[in-house]
């Protein structure tokens, strides 16, 4: 993940920052993403609900508006050097899906 901070600020995200970064397979765009899970913390699934350290973040949808199957994204603890991110928006591709 490639960051981008207003100002220059280079410092490593926190929790509840927006970061703006390019995607691997997308990097003509810009992804705008809140952080949500921190290196050392522990992403699970239960159902369609996502949880990060015990809590929920947010809900999987099993596909998207055009039909095509969505896979969970990862489980287990978030490595050094990455981060889950999430959005607002119900239907937004973020860390909650493997594609």
């Amino acid at each position: 993940m490639r960051r981008k901070r207003c100002g220059g600020d280079a410092r490593q995200p926190a929790r509840g920052d927006v970061v703006i970064f390019r995607a691997p397979g997308h990097m003509d765009q810009d992804w705008i993403k809140r952080v949500i899970g921190l290196p050392g913390d522990v992403v699970s699934h239960e159902g369609a609900e996502v949880l990060v350290n015990g809590r929920k973040v947010g809900a999987r949808l099993a596909r998207t508006r055009l039909g095509l199957t969505l896979s969970p994204g990862p489980e287990g603890v978030i490595p050094r050097g990455c981060y889950y991110v999430g959005s607002d928006h119900p239907r937004g591709f973020d860390s909650r899906y493997a594609e």
